[in-house]
């Protein structure tokens, strides 16, 4: 394994420990090493996969109050009703790209609102930008270019 320690979580008495460790990416992950009789092959985990499994042994509460002194994960910043500002542009991103592929689909006063509020949030400057590819998104438009688009001739004179 490539990652690098950032904190020991657990160690079982059997021998099987946990660390939390960043991976070359920068991403956190769990490292279990298991015992030798368990065939001590050792993995990693994405800590967001690791917590979403439900576990509750003593592993998850390490991690998870490893993630809350660290200040990272969901376990933190719910408490304080707030995301990291990497999640928070990661989320802001993934909505961006959610209303733009339903566009169409919304009904035209929420398009108004959102237009609006994108061009209060980054200025008058965008808002041309915006316009157009919000129009290109749009079912009507896609549509309509597409009833109009002249069908090539093919070669044999048709």
């Amino acid at each position: 394994m490539a990652a690098s320690l950032v904190k020991e979580l657990y160690n079982a008495s059997n021998g099987d420990s946990w660390t939390l460790c960043m991976d070359l990416a920068g991403k956190l992950v769990v490292c279990h090493q298991p015992n030798m009789a368990s065939g001590g092959q050792a993995t990693e985990i994405g800590v967001d996969l690791f917590l979403s499994s439900g576990g509750h042994g003593p592993e998850y509460q390490a991690l998870r109050e490893a993630l809350a002194d660290l200040g990272h994960g969901a376990q933190a910043h719910e408490r304080k009703g707030e995301l990291s500002p990497e999640a928070a542009d990661r989320l802001s991103q993934a909505l961006g790209q959610a209303v733009a592929r339903c566009w169409s689909s919304l009904p035209q006063e929420i398009q108004h609102k959102l237009f609006e509020a994108a061009v209060t949030a980054h200025g008058e400057n965008d808002s041309a930008g915006a316009a157009v590819y919000l129009h290109g998104k749009h079912d009507r438009t896609t549509d309509a270019a597409r009833s109009r688009a002249v069908p090539e001739p093919d070669s044999l004179g048709g």
